[in-house]
């Protein structure tokens, strides 16, 4: 009588006498050694031997005899380990399997890797070696003829046909050999190219971050654009402006003083010529932070220009004050009321000679 314990293969749980454990286990173990790093395929392994054991009437909880760890031996092949000394003895070795299972059983499976809706197209292409796309673009043709009969039989297939999801269904799939060597290609193959995969998205992510970057950069430019735009063209209103109300008032006001009978008359005329050359001075400032805005870039020279002007309207505004000061302590303020009284009236009267028919009314109470 042999003794009975319990294992798990892919979370399926045995029983199992102590001598086929030990076969077993030696045999995992070998095979263990042959993946090296690719210990993912394990997993594969076992989901295989659960389906080999299957197939012998062995299911969850059932005893697994020495006999079935044979079977599981000759099915799925000895493991071997690869070095780079005995590369030609494991490729004959490969050879020699391949040869021996060539006959292998082929099922049809739906191929999700890859699909394009539901793997029917790309499953039967694994199954009979055809070409996907010609299979897809028959597809198309025969739907077209068969009045959407053919998407009736695609859905129909869809829904009673297995996904290929464990590594020895799609090598099933392929008709390749199920053992050892074949379930550790197609698992690093799948690996490459997940890896492969990641690479290539992480490259497409990168390269959509940069053009994310550049729209939003772009898109900000030109909105700064627009602003400084804007602000440039009210400049400019604001601008001609200023000049054509500083051409009449400049003339008004010196004319009217020139004409009046004061005291420090000089005195006075270079008060007011100063604070023309300083608005006038404000204007050029006004002016170049326009050009600036329209033109959308401050240049070296437009920076020189700017400190000129405002250090010479700075010095102008200095002899403004100095001059109107002591213009106001020679007339004093009656002095200042009569010049005041007497540029408003003649202000009056040259808007009067130029603009007859403008009538301004005084508000109502």
């Amino acid at each position: 009588m042999n003794e009975i314990t319990r294992i798990h293969l892919a979370r399926t749980a045995y029983e199992i006498d102590t001598t086929a454990k030990k076969h077993l286990e030696k045999y995992l173990t070998a095979i263990k050694k042959s993946l090296g790093d690719e210990v993912d395929a394990l997993e594969d392994i076992e989901i295989r031997m659960t389906e080999i054991l299957a197939s012998r009437g062995v299911v969850k909880d059932s005893v697994i005899t020495e006999n079935d760890v044979k079977a599981l031996r000759e099915q799925l092949g000895e493991p071997t380990a690869f070095s780079s000394k005995d590369e030609e003895t494991s490729q004959e070795h490969k050879s020699t399997k391949n040869k021996t299972d060539s006959f292998a059983t082929k099922k049809y499976f739906r191929d999700t890797d890859n699909a394009v809706i539901g793997g029917v197209l790309s499953g039967f292409s694994a199954y009979t070696g055809w070409d996907v796309t010609l299979l897809r673009v028959l597809f198309v043709v025969l739907a077209f003829f068969t009045a959407g009969f053919a998407f009736l039989l695609y859905l129909v297939v869809w829904i009673c046909a297995p996904e290929a999801t464990t590594t020895s269904e799609k090598l099933e799939m392929r008709g390749e050999p199920v053992n050892i060597d074949s379930i550790k290609e197609s698992a690093k193959s799948f690996g490459d190219k997940a890896e492969k995969a990641g690479q290539q998205a992480e490259v497409k992510l990168e390269k959509f971050s940069q053009e994310i970057e550049t729209k939003s950069t772009s898109i900000s430019n030109a909105l700064g654009r627009v602003i400084m735009i804007f602000f440039g063209i009210i400049g400019l209103i604001v601008i001609f402006a200023l000049i054509f109300s500083l051409i009449i008032s400049a003339n008004a006001v010196i004319g009217s003083i020139a004409t009046m009978d004061i005291i420090a008359k000089p005195l006075l005329i270079t008060a007011a010529s100063l604070t023309v050359g300083f608005i006038a001075l404000l204007i050029v400032l006004g002016s170049i932070i326009v050009i600036g805005l329209l033109t959308g870039s401050f240049k070296k020279g437009t920076k020189v220009g700017l400190i000129t002007s405002f250090i010479l309207s700075v010095l102008l505004l200095s002899g403004v004050a100095g001059t109107t000061s002591a213009w106001f302590n020679i007339a004093g303020i009656d002095g200042t009321t009569q010049v005041v009284n007497k540029i408003i009236d003649d202000s009056n009267h040259r808007f009067d000679q130029h603009w007859p028919n403008i009538q301004f009314t005084e508000p109502q109470d």
